[in-house]
């Protein structure tokens, strides 16, 4: 896939948006969400509007710079692979493991329940 046109980078920037390179998901990093937003429709509009209070000046031309990216949704973006380093932009959890399997989990109870 192609990089993010320079212009279209700094324009997100602006508004706490970044496109992960690999998985192609668009990622708000402001320090209250840290997270992938889904790109369909008005979603990433709505987003800044709803949680971010960002005024229509600012969002305007948004969705059209994301219609130029090849966005995926993030229900169909693979996990990182182990030992990927930290992306800072996206909020980090601990958890825990199957020492048996791959399963992870944040949840306790889960991780119990998938050990009994």
């Amino acid at each position: 896939m192609d990089p993010i046109p320079i212009a279209s980078a700094k324009f997100l920037e602006s508004l706490s948006l970044w496109v992960h390179p690999k998985s192609r998901l668009l990622i708000c990093f402001d320090k209250k969400c840290r997270h992938a937003i889904s790109p369909v429709g008005s979603n990433p509009t709505n987003h800044l509007r709803d949680e971010h209070g960002i005024p229509l000046p600012r969002r305007r031309g948004l969705s059209k710079v994301l219609a130029k990216l090849e966005l995926k949704s993030s229900g169909g973006a693979a996990p990182l692979v182990d030992g990927s380093p930290e992306e800072q932009r996206l909020r980090s959890y601990d958890g825990f493991s199957c020492l048996h399997c791959s399963y992870r989990t944040i949840n306790l109870t889960l991780i119990m329940q998938h050990y009994s």
